[in-house]
């Protein structure tokens, strides 16, 4: 998903990408409730007190329980598409997410159906013009986490 920021490494910035448990290269099971220790744990392994955070989708869920439970590991949070834990949806019309149907086809195990259907959205229009083989990869990397996502 990040691929496209390695120039930043470049540019002279550290740059740290892990794989979420259930995505990529990922052994771990989906288990948003434990991904909190998860960024403690590559900060810790590179050696890093701090760091700017930055977070998408459900990254940013991720993102801000870090800021919520661990602020001293912050010097920056950088958000996008930030949903915090309890709070409801309130896109409307075309933007809104269809998250029954989402979970609904994860439930039933229809992983082809949800990938398919959220590949449609249009708010992965963007991805779909400028990067659509990074797209394909990430549709095409195993089951997503979505039914692991609710907090406990």
């Amino acid at each position: 998903m990040w691929q496209p920021q390695q120039p930043l490494s470049e540019a002279g910035y550290t740059l740290i990408t892990y794989d979420r448990r259930g995505f990529g290269a990922a052994t771990a099971e989906g288990d948003m409730n434990r991904e909190v220790d998860d960024v403690a744990a590559v900060l810790d392994y590179f050696g890093f007190d701090k760091a700017t955070l930055l977070g998408m989708s459900q990254g940013s869920r991720i993102a801000l329980r870090v800021a919520a439970l661990t602020p001293e590991r912050l010097d920056r949070l950088i958000l996008q598409g930030a949903v915090m834990d309890g709070s409801p949806a309130t896109l409307e019309g075309s933007e809104a997410l269809p998250m029954g149907t989402y979970k609904k086809l994860m439930e039933q195990g229809d992983f082809e159906g949800f990938k398919s259907l959220w590949s449609q959205h249009p708010l992965i229009a963007y991805d779909r013009k400028k990067a659509p083989e990074l797209l394909t990869r990430l549709l095409d990397n195993g089951r997503p986490d979505f039914p692991f996502g609710a907090p406990r």
